[in-house]
């Protein structure tokens, strides 16, 4: 297998910085430090803790661990930074919780000199759970540290001492110098790494107990139970023995483990879903890496971690990181000033952070896109899993290729076919023609149609001739898998139902999302020639081609397949499709059509279908109006869909009048529903010429009284010997008022003397006149006497029976001749009482005049000539009201003035009297001779001071 190159160390370089941390206030004498979660802990030498939320800076703590201070040795910080345990060079053991500032000894840690702490890898909010203590004398101590704000509850809820470790023939302990435990593949399956001075690894995996319960260590048997590896891997007096995990990530498919011992740096990446077998327990160090400290000039490493992809080396004045994969020192840098000593370097499991620490200052080592390039050295190793994750976040495009040719080629070597099609279809490192062949040359149809699938998927949309070439190939394949099925079928003894299944699923998948990139005429010419017309059809219906499949169904004459495919039409340009067919569907399938007609609903232009509903009435001759399936689709878009179309109400008409029912009930409902619209919906003429032509005289009588034609309804009723709808139109009539159009005073009399009428023309016809009917119409009618009806009869008639009327009637004149005598009498009476009051409250009236009181036209004294007061309370003066009546008189009155002065002396008394009739009529300010004055200029004449 060919490997690109590996990172440029250029590259690398560039990935990581050291940079000072600057706080707003002065530190000095650090012995420790601890970062988690973003809160980051440092102690004094002092004895003094600085507790700092790096998420909020301003928010620091400043808390004493005892008071008298105390010599603390270092801070172990849980992942969460939710508990932070101190331990001193006197072995008081401390513990200081996130929700507080008051630190708490630990008694039941007292007198352990703990070197090393291993928190639990399945975080709890309620405790730290399960924590693994290592301590200067060799052994591990488990601990669960919870949180209480109770003064006399200890916050460390058990110690129990699980493990010892001593050198190999010698009683001697040496201390425990790191712990990494790590998560198997359940939450309760645990692997786990320790170290010791002596150079020693050890290496445990098993399950522990389920739960942490109350006082009961979960590692208590672990270590005696399960088989451990032990590994010598030689100490260096000359520096500290460590070990160091990677972070955890939830991303990444493996995790790592570095040991700094006698040799170098002895290293391993191992993958989180690995077998843990007996087998591979015991080569579990068998299969590490080593790097050799040959590149790292000073002696003195004061700390070492690890990050995804490298390890960080501290010495006492330089900070030197490590690829892990191919062993070359990336990064190399200088860190303190003058006699300034790195004494630490420590990781932010959570946030992934680094940091260095000398006793005056905290540099934060930051990494930028660490993972860019690495998959190149991860694919070296032989994790194609893990370098395919990390190209997925690489700049470079063609990695990604790269190494998905690299598992194509893979899953080929491994006839893993299918899986190859996937793979190589989201690759453009091979041309499609090449791949296609592999497929075709191992025989593998179904990885070839998988593989066209994949690049189909991946071509852009502009790549309009790819796809349609790519395409067509597709349905080709799916035409020969089809027909290859057809064969294994034929040859065998059981039905293949479910490959069958399976493969149409398939195909109906594909035309359903790649409809678009096929060609119509291509495919239909395809499937044709391989004889598959279940798929032609469905390719038909996913593109919309109705026209086809409709054509397919009713040349079948499977009806319902038909109505369904009519059910699917939504577009506009294939609404006409369905009135095409709707003939032959409503001869042949009348309710189911009439039922897909009512379901599509408003999408269907009613008037459209009328030619078909008129064919299906004149070839089919239903037994029963309800059965009658035109009428039904006709009053569904009368009724529910509130058409107001004159044809369609037209059309209903004449399918219920040429019904073969002899009664007139659906369509006189009908008639009657429409009654109460404003406005007829049907044609009227059309809707009698219609009536009379079918008998429903009834109905023409209905209409005819709609339209307000009482005589004519009258007339159609007495011709066709239907005396009893005669009188029943005429009792319409009597609802009738003078705010009707067609009311008359005398037309309820008229009405029923045309029934009488014709009553007793019909009678002479028979030469029998019906005198006691007549007589019962006369009293029935209330509006006709004998007298009126008496002309009618012949010249000579026996009159026997109408003596009652007869006599009725005059009986009925003398008592009206009585009545008329005594309101005239009464009349004269009213009348001289009225003219004896008038004249009384005449000499009665009469006026008060104030002393003073003007007058109402001129405003002058009003007493002070002769004046005139009228009824309604005005008082005017003679002179003024002369004038103003003289002023506005009539041309006639005008002359007659003029006439009488002119005569001179011998006319004035006349002149007199003549002026004082007029003037004294009526008012002159609130009578009618106002109103008259309404058109006069309310601008004196000449005024022209209001010209503009």
């Amino acid at each position: 297998m060919d490997f690109p190159p590996e990172p440029n160390r250029a590259v690398e370089n560039e990935k990581f910085a050291v940079e000072p941390v600057q706080f707003q206030f002065a530190i000095s004498a650090i012995v420790a430090l601890a970062v988690a979660n973003n809160t980051l802990c440092l102690a004094l030498k002092s004895g003094r803790i600085i507790r700092i939320d790096l998420d909020n800076p301003e928010s620091v703590d400043d808390v004493d661990v005892k008071d008298g201070g105390c010599d603390i040795e270092n801070l172990f910080l849980d992942p969460t930074g939710s508990y932070l345990l101190i331990t001193t060079k006197t072995r008081d053991n401390y513990v200081l919780n996130y929700q507080t500032t008051k630190v708490k000894a630990l008694g039941r840690l007292r007198d352990l000199a703990i070197t090393c702490v291993a928190w639990s890898p399945i975080e709890s909010s309620l405790s730290s759970g399960e924590v693994l203590l290592g301590t200067a004398d060799g052994c591990v101590y488990e601990t669960c540290l919870e949180f209480s704000d109770e003064y006399f509850k200890r916050e460390d809820r058990y110690v129990r001492k699980v493990a010892e470790f001593k050198a190999p023939d010698s009683h001697v302990v040496t201390p425990i110098t790191g712990i990494s435990v790590q998560l198997g593949s359940s939450p309760n399956y645990r692997k786990i790494i320790v170290s010791n001075a002596n150079g020693h690894a050890y290496y445990y995996s098993g399950k522990i107990s389920a739960h942490l319960q109350d006082g009961i260590p979960v590692y208590t048997k672990f270590f005696e139970r399960e088989e451990h590896v032990d590994q010598e891997f030689g100490a260096d007096n000359g520096r500290a023995a460590m070990l160091s995990a990677t972070p955890p990530d939830p991303k990444s498919s493996s995790w790592a483990f570095a040991l700094l011992s006698e040799v170098g740096i002895v290293h391993r990446t191992i993958k989180k879903d690995e077998n843990d077998t007996l087998e591979s327990r015991k080569t579990f160090f068998q299969g590490s890496n080593i790097y050799i400290l040959n590149q790292i000039q000073e002696s003195s490493i004061v700390g070492m971690c690890l990050t995804s992809f490298h390890m960080a080396i501290a010495t006492e004045t330089k900070l030197y990181i490590v690829n892990r994969f191919s062993h070359e020192l990336v990064f190399e840098q200088h860190v303190t000033q003058g006699n300034e000593t790195l004494t630490g370097l420590t990781v932010d499991p959570k946030q992934h952070t680094f940091w260095l620490f000398s006793a005056e200052n905290i540099y934060e080592i930051t990494v930028a896109d660490e993972s860019r390039g690495m998959w190149k050295l991860v694919l070296e190793q032989g994790d194609l899993e893990e370098a395919m994750r990390l190209s997925e976040n690489d700049p470079d495009p063609s990695s990604q290729d790269e190494l998905l040719g690299i598992l194509g080629d893979k899953q080929i070597k491994e006839k893993d076919y299918l899986g190859a099609a996937n793979t190589y279809g989201n690759s453009r490192r091979r041309p499609l023609e090449q791949t296609a062949l592999l497929f075709l040359d191992a025989n593998q149809p179904e990885a070839l149609l998988k593989y066209l699938q994949n690049k189909l998927t991946a071509f852009p949309k502009a790549n309009v001739t790819q796809r349609l070439l790519v395409s067509t190939w597709i349905i080709e394949l799916f035409m020969e898998q089809f027909n290859k099925l057809d064969d294994q079928e034929a040859t065998s003894d059981s039905p293949l139902d479910e490959q069958r299944r399976v493969l149409s699923t398939k195909f109906h998948d594909f035309v359903t999302k790649y409809k678009g990139d096929l060609h119509k005429g291509t495919v239909f010419e395809i499937m044709s020639v391989n004889g598959r017309q279940e798929e032609l059809l469905y390719y038909a219906a996913a593109i919309q081609d109705y026209n086809f499949v409709l054509q397919y169904w009713v040349g079948l004459e499977n009806w319902s397949k038909a109505l369904q495919v009519l059910r699917q039409v939504k577009a506009e340009e294939d609404r006409a499709l369905l009135y095409k067919y709707s003939t032959v569907l409503l001869v042949h399938a009348p309710r189911d059509t009439v039922d897909t007609w009512i379901v599509i609903g408003k999408e269907i232009e009613p008037t459209k279908m009328v030619p078909a509903l008129l064919n299906y009435s004149q070839t089919v001759k239903p037994g029963k109006v309800a059965s009658d399936q035109a009428v039904r689709y006709l009053k569904n878009v009368v009724g529910k869909q509130g058409s107001r179309d004159a044809i369609i109400h037209n059309t209903l008409v004449s399918l219920l009048a040429m019904s073969p029912q002899t009664q007139e009930t659906e369509l006189l409902d009908y008639l009657h529903e429409c009654a109460s619209l404003s406005v007829l919906p049907y044609d009227v003429d059309f809707a009698l010429r219609t009536c009379i032509r079918c008998k429903r005289f009834e109905s023409c009588v209905h209409i005819y009284c709609n339209i307000h034609m009482y005589h004519e309804a009258v007339k159609l009723a007495l011709n066709h010997g239907r005396l009893e709808l005669a009188i029943k139109v005429v009792e319409q009539t009597r609802d009738l008022d003078e705010s009707d159009a067609a009311y008359t005073p005398d037309l309820c009399k008229n009405l029923w003397f045309a029934i009488v009428k014709h009553v007793i023309e019909e009678s002479d016809k028979s030469d029998e006149i019906p005198l006691s009917q007549v007589v019962s119409l006369l009293k029935q009618s209330q509006v006709l006497k004998i007298e009126d009806v008496l002309p009618l009869f012949p010249d000579f008639v026996v009159v026997d029976d109408f003596k009652q009327a007869i006599c009725d009637s005059l009986e009925s004149y003398n008592s009206n001749l009585v009545n008329i005598q005594r309101e005239m009498k009464d009349s004269i009476a009213t009348a001289d009482k009225i003219r004896k009051e008038i004249e009384h409250t005449e000499q009665k009236r009469y006026v008060i005049v104030e002393p003073g009181e003007s007058c109402a036209l001129s405003g002058y004294p009003l007493l002070s000539k002769k004046f005139y007061v009228f009824p309604c309370q005005h008082a005017i003066r003679a002179d003024a009201l002369t004038e103003a009546v003289v002023k506005n008189a009539s041309y006639k009155l005008k002359k007659r003035i003029s006439e009488l002065q002119s005569r001179g002396v011998s006319c004035k008394k006349e002149l007199e009297e003549v002026l004082d009739d007029v003037i004294s009529e009526k008012c002159f300010i609130c009578s009618d001779i106002k109103v008259d004055l309404i058109e006069n200029s309310l601008m004196p004449q000449g005024k022209s001071e209001w010209d503009l």
